[in-house]
């Protein structure tokens, strides 16, 4: 085990529909870098994850102070999905997504700002509040160790998605310190791509539990965090199990395709059926967090794409007309969608993400050297547990091996995180998806004729790269 640097790690996930954060300690009386979850204090019994939704008093008059995770689920007017703005290379996907989703989105807060704040803001605002529940979650748990929390050193690792611009990251660690993690000089703060976060955790899961995870040393293995917003892709090979060591193959890759893409293709269906109907009831009854969401949240992850299943979900619709039976069951009060309804609604997003492996993989694949060929692909996040999207990717790699944990598929990636903070998994080597260098300024040798000097006595001539950009074949 490798000495500890710091007394405490924290790990946070912040996801476009949902959060994790999660810690270890050698406080803890056992291995540095087992993981502890950290739910929201409020929620009875604890939750993996803390919904990201803010609600604001400057948009909902009857709240005495801004309600964020779980409380904010219940508040009329609630903001969602707004980490996706943080991306500008995004900017032109998420134009698209509002401008046809208004109808249903913008009144409820998806993919909207609140009254006076901006994107940095509003995440910082998020932040904020999963820092100061981190604290508290601390506290409780530090209070009779042998050394202060006031004084002991926290590193906070923070995952973000992988083709994030150099730009977003800036914005990113802005919004990271703007929400108080970097208020003591003691603490330090990291970022870590998903798909790092995810195969570090297989591989410490695979060491400490004696093989859960099908990996071994020499595996070429294409990771695949399919989150709510976006999903991220990378490519690695494990150099190492003691101590553990991994190299990345092609750089990191993704799309605007995770599980929010089913649930705009859901919205947009309802809003095509029954209307103003459906796009006037309030967010407590068909939002996000609404039980009638929850609901469908269940179908995506039992949907497999087989058979003719009929999925019903309760909604309560007053109406002076009858809508087709097909679609809606006024004597019970049941939305209904059909094996095909459902297929459609996959089938954008599934597509893509089999798109972009197929893509990613291309690329590993090609790399010079002595890597190996990819062979295995894992997959981690919430909407990796859908049945569809596992049997689609399957179906499209039958020659490989599809690995997945639905036990740890949610937090997966927070626990990769708070493992690498703890320094037992080693990156050794990397392709950089960037040019880094810097100019240099040249002393020009003042006994040549003035002629030849170009009016100065420097120049700036020449530009030293110290790392190329990775060129695949």
């Amino acid at each position: 085990m490798p000495t500890p640097k710091y007394d405490i790690v924290v790990g946070v996930d912040f996801g476009t529909t949902a959060s994790a954060i999660g810690y270890s300690s050698i406080f803890l009386g056992r291995p540095y870098y087992h993981p502890k979850l950290i739910s929201q204090s409020c929620e009875k019994p604890p939750s993996k994850k803390i919904p990201s939704v803010l609600a604001y008093i400057q948009d909902n008059p009857n709240l005495q102070e801004n309600k964020w995770g779980f409380p904010a689920q219940k508040v009329p007017n609630v903001i969602s999905w707004f980490k996706l703005f943080l991306d500008d290379d995004l900017e032109i996907e998420i134009k698209g997504w509002k401008a046809e989703a208004m109808g249903w989105a913008g009144p409820r807060g998806i993919m909207s700002l609140p009254t006076g704040r901006s994107s940095i803001d509003t995440i910082s605002d998020y932040l904020g509040a999963l820092q100061a529940n981190i604290w508290d979650h601390l506290k409780e748990k530090f209070t009779n160790t042998e050394k202060s929390l006031e004084t002991s050193t926290i590193k906070f690792c923070f995952t973000i998605p992988g083709h994030w611009s150099k730009e977003a990251r800036q914005h990113m660690l802005f919004a990271i310190e703007t929400a108080g993690f970097r208020s003591r000089k003691c603490d330090d703060i990291c970022l870590l791509t998903e798909a790092d976060a995810a195969i570090i955790f297989a591989l410490s899961t695979s060491q400490d539990n004696a093989g859960t995870l099908p990996l071994k040393t020499g595996d070429g293995v294409l990771v695949c965090d399919c989150g709510g917003g976006t999903v991220d892709i990378a490519s690695f090979v494990i150099s190492k199990y003691n101590p553990l060591v991994y190299d990345k193959l092609a750089p990191g890759s993704g799309k605007l395709c995770g599980s929010t893409s089913v649930d705009r293709e859901f919205y947009k269906l309802m809003e095509k059926r029954f209307g103003d109907v459906f796009s006037s009831l309030p967010w407590y009854v068909i939002g996000l967090t609404s039980e009638f969401m929850q609901d469908f949240m269940k179908v995506k992850c039992a949907f497999t794409g087989h058979g003719n299943a009929i999925f019903q979900l309760p909604l309560e619709i007053k109406v002076s007309q009858p809508f087709n039976p097909e679609w809606y069951d006024q004597n019970t009060g049941h939305v209904i969608l059909s094996s095909a309804d459902l297929l459609k609604l996959f089938q954008p997003s599934v597509r893509t993400i089999v798109n972009c492996l197929n893509s990613h993989m291309s690329e590993a694949n090609s790399m010079k050297g002595e890597a190996p060929a990819i062979k295995k692909i894992l997959l981690v996040g919430g909407f990796s547990l859908s049945r569809f999207l596992q049997s689609e990717i399957t179906r499209a790699f039958p020659d490989m091996a599809i690995i997945t944990d639905r036990q740890n598929a949610l937090t997966a990636v927070v626990q990769g995180a708070i493992a690498w903070g703890s320094g037992k998994v080693e990156l050794r080597s990397m392709r950089s998806p960037c040019h880094f260098g810097f100019s240099t300024v040249n002393l020009v040798d003042s006994s040549l004729p003035r002629s030849l000097r170009l009016g100065s006595t420097f120049q700036n001539d020449s530009i030293n790269w110290l790392v190329k950009k990775v060129a695949f074949p």
